[in-house]
């Protein structure tokens, strides 16, 4: 006679994700609206199996389960469904105020006070699921449109961008080049204006790159 039993048994969650945008256009009370949503569902967990035949013998089987699919419509069909995973670290930086005991030079005492330094953090994790269809035709160009964005001022040449006194408070970017050219964003098609008032005002100031960074 031989004893035995058997088990399985599986711990499992669902995840649903993506995004829905809806844009409008139109005047006065007339208004087209177009609508996109793409959603991916993934299942994960743990598939834990086993069994037992005597007092001497046991299997165990452990597997770890994942399962990721995109919406069933005519956007991903073939290469367009493709889906890509993965991890990323979101880096923070900008500027910051420090307070702490400094001093102007080695023969003058150190006194408390706050300055202007720059702060680095990378404590921001992320992990992402795009198809090739999402990342085409809804991510790239946003971050294009979010880019462009932040050319503000227009010349006809690149000795007027370069020559461009910025009297605001804030930093701006000039370029010499149209919207609809190719390189338009690029690097080195437009410069970073600090404001003119940075060099006077004897502070330290700290600009990056939007354009670049973004």
């Amino acid at each position: 006679m031989v004893n035995g039993g058997y088990g399985d048994e599986k711990l499992n969650y669902s995840f649903h994700a993506g995004l829905k945008m809806e844009t409008h256009a139109g005047i006065g009370v007339t208004t087209l609206v177009s609508e996109t949503e793409t959603t991916f569902d993934t299942f994960d967990g743990l598939h834990y199996s086993w069994t037992k035949e005597s007092s001497d013998e046991t299997v165990v089987t452990t597997t770890a389960t994942e399962q990721v699919s995109t919406g069933t419509g005519d956007a991903y069909v073939g290469s367009q469904g493709d889906v890509f995973i993965g991890y990323s670290t979101n880096l923070l930086l900008g500027t910051c105020r420090k307070v702490g005991f400094f001093r102007d030079n080695e023969s003058a005492p150190f006194l408390l006070k706050d300055d202007v330094a720059l702060s680095l953090g990378d404590s921001v994790k992320t992990y992402f699921m795009y198809s090739t269809y999402e990342i085409e035709n809804v991510m790239m160009p946003k971050w294009k449109d979010t880019r462009n964005s932040y050319l503000t001022q227009h010349f006809d040449t690149e000795a007027e961008a370069r020559a461009m006194v910025n009297n605001g408070s804030e930093v701006v970017y000039a370029t010499w080049l149209k919207e609809d050219d190719p390189d338009y964003g690029q690097n080195d098609t437009y410069v970073q204006v600090t404001p003119a008032s940075w060099e006077t005002d004897g502070k330290q100031h700290a600009a990056q790159d939007e354009v670049m960074w973004c």
